[in-house]
């Protein structure tokens, strides 16, 4: 049979298998679903295309962005959802964000999965770890992404909860769900790739998967729920939606948007297509399609600054990491070209020692021992330019042809001289690097995750390790450094160091749009019977924002754990 997105029931024959729900994935979004579907008595079967469990969960931080959570109050951290409300809708769409308009400027969809988010976000979580589902800890001094603009500056996160009570991180976060879902009955198979969905009429029955023993057909009697993330490798996909030269991201290679042609289909109506969790990416190992890649979530030290081809700043290299990709994607028409598409972030020995391993910059500054070919080394200013430029020849059928301009290195000479100034001052006053609350967090949070490990052993978990506590608390190491301690002069010697970055994401967060249930809606606002879809193959109401730390998984969680329990008292259809 020719795969189709929707094969007809009568075309299949017989099931290989049956069974209530049918989960498409395997990551947060597909195991909470999949979780309360088992909890409210569905025989549950999770279909993951990867050889291993986890998605793009398994190699995130695991945190989850949660407003007027109860166990922040009695830290005196006061919040509402008032003020939540407010923030979140401003900061999607400021450019009609409204505070006395009924929907605060918002498309309706949009605004009612907000308030969803808010009505029930505490009380999923509450509820998961009532169940023994998913049991998470505050990270309190997490600031906002956008504290300037917020009432409540931080305290809105939380990470999965190790056995032994530590802050933990995207792997812990998968065993206890894929526990979870287990001790209900629930199972997971693994090298399943969903093809198309079998439906009865207008009614999804059943899904077509591809496995290495051939193709499977399984029936869900009350419900398909896909929970099989966006379209970040899909490089035809990010062509017709996405803006801009966006070179591909940190979520699972699987992530290929396979739901897209589904929901499109049947009918479905896509949102927020054009929009991602944005993040810059090492551009070598998203070329050579590196299947680890994580995101440049920090350009991290102090004597660092990051400069287009003319050798110019463009950019606060400290802003957080969602609205660092913007400059990068801005065009000029004049010379008809994308004059920040690749930055290159330039910095010193003193740097490079000090900096190396941190669990933020997806491996830019590696450990030492670990693969350094990415990084770009120079004796000279001069130097270090003509092998930048080398490199770009190399690169040069993924990026256009794009190399240095001929003015490069004198222009990079000056940008250090003036960045030197600032840096000296206290003051950056061409970006004001530094000023927000979020992004001297972050430098503080870089210089203690390295007090937790050694180089080798630093990753995600010793990230909420290092989050778990903050300034004043016992342990906390402020850096010795006065006036703004996210910069510091490049030495006047070098050797010095580059590092090519582009813009990439998380993921994408474009979908059908769904109900308050996660039931996919077709143009005309019906719900698809049988069909439900959570986590980034869904549209996500945020429009552009990211909200904080666990601004994915935060919304996520709460909308899977709302589809689950829903799925689970479907009607059901017989399997003949």
């Amino acid at each position: 049979m020719t795969a189709r997105p929707v094969v007809a029931v009568h075309e299949i024959g017989d099931w290989d298998e049956s069974a209530d729900v049918v989960v498409v994935g395997s990551g947060a979004a597909a195991l909470v679903a999949g979780v309360m579907a088992a909890d409210g008595g569905a025989r549950v079967i999770a279909l993951e295309k990867a050889a291993e469990t986890g998605g793009t969960t398994r190699k995130s931080g695991g945190n989850a962005w949660v407003p007027d959570d109860h166990r922040t109050h009695p830290l005196g951290l006061a919040d509402t959802r008032e003020s939540a409300l407010h923030y979140l809708a401003r900061t999607s769409r400021p450019q009609s964000y409204s505070p006395h308009s009924p929907f605060l400027g918002l498309p309706e969809w949009e605004y009612d999965g907000i308030c969803l988010f808010l009505g029930e976000g505490a009380a999923a979580f509450a509820d998961l770890a009532e169940k023994g589902a998913l049991a998470t800890v505050p990270l309190p001094d997490i600031p906002n992404f956008y504290s300037a603009v917020d009432d409540v500056v931080h305290g809105r996160t939380l990470a999965p909860c190790t056995p032994g009570g530590d802050p933990g991180d995207g792997p812990e976060l998968i065993r206890q769900l894929t526990g979870a879902l287990e001790q209900r009955g629930g199972r997971i198979e693994l090298e399943h790739r969903v093809v198309s969905v079998v439906a009865d009429g207008e009614r999804v029955v059943g899904v077509l998967a591809e496995t290495p023993r051939g193709r499977r057909a399984v029936h869900a009697a009350r419900a398909v729920i896909f929970g099989s993330g966006g379209f970040t490798h899909n490089a035809d996909l990010r062509r017709s939606y996405l803006r801009g030269p966006v070179f591909g991201g940190c979520a699972a290679a699987t992530n290929e948007g396979d739901f897209v042609a589904i929901a499109q289909s049947l009918g479905a109506d896509l949102r927020n297509m054009a929009e991602s969790w944005n993040t810059p990416i090492q551009l070598e190992r998203a070329v050579a399609g590196d299947p680890a890649l994580t995101g440049t979530f920090s350009v991290v030290g102090d004597s660092v600054l990051c400069v287009n081809r003319y050798g110019r700043r463009t950019m606060n290299e400290k802003t957080v990491y969602n609205e660092a990709t913007g400059p990068m994607l801005e065009f000029d028409g004049a010379r008809c070209e994308y004059p920040n598409m690749l930055m290159f972030a330039i910095f010193d020995q003193a740097n490079y020692d000090g900096f190396r391993g941190t669990p933020f910059d997806g491996g830019a500054l590696p450990a030492i021992g670990d693969d350094d070919s990415h990084v770009i080394r120079g004796d000279t200013l001069e130097q270090l330019a003509g092998r930048i430029d080398e490199r770009l020849a190399r690169l040069a059928t993924a990026t256009g042809g794009l190399r240095l301009d001929a003015g490069f290195t004198g222009q990079l000479a000056a940008t250090v001289e003036r960045f030197n100034g600032f840096a000296r001052q206290g003051r950056d006053d061409d970006f004001r690097r530094g000023e927000t609350e979020v992004e001297r967090y972050l430098y503080r949070l870089v210089a203690n995750a390295i007090t937790l490990g050694t180089d080798a052993q630093l990753g995600s978990g010793a990230t909420n390790q290092a989050a778990s506590f903050g300034p004043g608390k016992a342990g906390w190491v402020e850096p010795a450094v006065t006036g703004n301690p996210t910069m510091a002069p490049l030495a006047a010697d070098g050797p010095y160091y580059s590092v090519i970055l582009a813009a990439g994401m998380l993921d994408t967060k474009g979908g059908p749009r769904v109900d308050a249930h996660s039931r996919v809606l077709t143009v005309g606002g019906n719900p698809i019977p049988g069909l439900y879809a959570v986590g980034n193959c869904a549209a996500s109401p945020s429009g552009k924002a990211y909200w904080g730390g666990g601004g994915t998984l935060g919304p996520i969680i709460t909308y899977a754990w709302r589809a689950g329990k829903h799925a689970a008292t479907a009607s059901p259809v017989a399997s003949a």
